[in-house]
């Protein structure tokens, strides 16, 4: 049984929860250092009061060492891996306040949509974050690290709409402390992986997409789906943007693993439909639209 609250006496303050379910809590919070006066908030995981602790610190242990070894701004970096009066806990410098569940909840009730390039700078986020691991072996397994499943809980959102991606090393946004499905959200995996299959750099390809068309009804859409999907025999452009789309459907989420295409090639239809669509990613409106909801 690991006891949270004795975490927070004599080392953090104002703790405000993330996520405070399942195996592990996520906890945004400020550490008391001595003469910082600043305020600024990092990002503390830990085990719940059910979890079992020695597989908490494992994976905590895990989680840490994955953040260490693979660089990209996206991916906190980690401020201490550690144990206070018998709790395990790992801080990421990381400010977040919501996770990706919340956010799409809060953005729903609103009643926004992000634009679509708005949505393509998260996708082409994600998707680089994911790169970014697969350019580093994973000591334990002798395997590029890889998230094997995504869902909305990997992605952290700060106030100011600068956003993160976790779940390398453990999947802990996911997955329970000994590594079974946590079975709170939704989760978006390749066939293979769900089998039970290690992930591979394209298997976590194939999650993006899937949780990509699953974020298709959170983007404003409509505008283009009219110009290329719904007339599709008026124009070239049209045809060759529904086939590109049909593209990804038919050789990655619906393709045998031995058949897919490389992430490169995958990279190059995007661009190419981008193109014809007419479309720029948008990451400074993104941030700014992911400010304005958590306001």
């Amino acid at each position: 049984m690991v006891d949270a609250s004795a975490l927070w006496l004599n080392r953090y303050r104002d703790p405000l929860p993330v996520r405070s379910r399942g195996s592990f809590h996520v906890v945004s919070t400020v550490r008391e250092r001595a003469g910082d006066e600043t305020g600024r908030r990092s990002l503390v995981v830990l085990g719940s009061r059910s979890a079992e602790r020695a597989c908490v610190a494992r994976a905590l242990t895990d989680i840490a060492e994955a953040h260490r070894r693979v660089e990209h701004p996206r991916i906190p970096r980690v401020v201490e891996l550690g144990e206070h009066e018998g709790t395990p806990f790992l801080e990421l410098a990381c400010d977040a306040v919501v996770d990706g569940n919340e956010l799409l909840r809060v953005l729903a009730d609103a009643g926004q949509k992000l634009s679509y390039g708005q949505g393509d700078a998260l996708f082409t986020s994600l998707r680089e974050a994911m790169q970014a691991g697969h350019r580093v072996i994973d000591p334990r397994s002798g395997r590029p690290y890889c998230f094997g499943r995504v869902g909305y809980g990997n992605i952290l959102v700060s106030r100011s709409g600068r956003f993160w991606f976790v779940g390398l090393g453990h999947n802990f946004p996911l997955l329970k402390e000994d590594g079974r499905v946590e079975g709170l959200g939704s989760v978006w995996q390749a066939p293979e992986v769900m089998s039970g299959e290690a992930p591979t750099p394209v298997s976590d390809y194939v999650a993006v997409l899937m949780i990509v068309r699953s974020l298709t009804a959170f983007c404003d859409m409509g505008e283009l789906v009219q110009r290329f999907f719904f007339h599709v025999a008026l124009s070239p452009e049209s045809l060759e943007a529904y086939e590109l789309a049909r593209w990804f459907e038919t050789q990655f989420i619906s393709q045998r693993p031995d058949r897919r295409p490389s992430i490169e090639e995958g990279i190059a239809k995007s661009q190419r439909l981008r193109a014809i669509m007419g479309v720029k990613m948008d990451l400074e409106g993104l941030e700014a639209r992911l400010a304005s909801i958590i306001a």
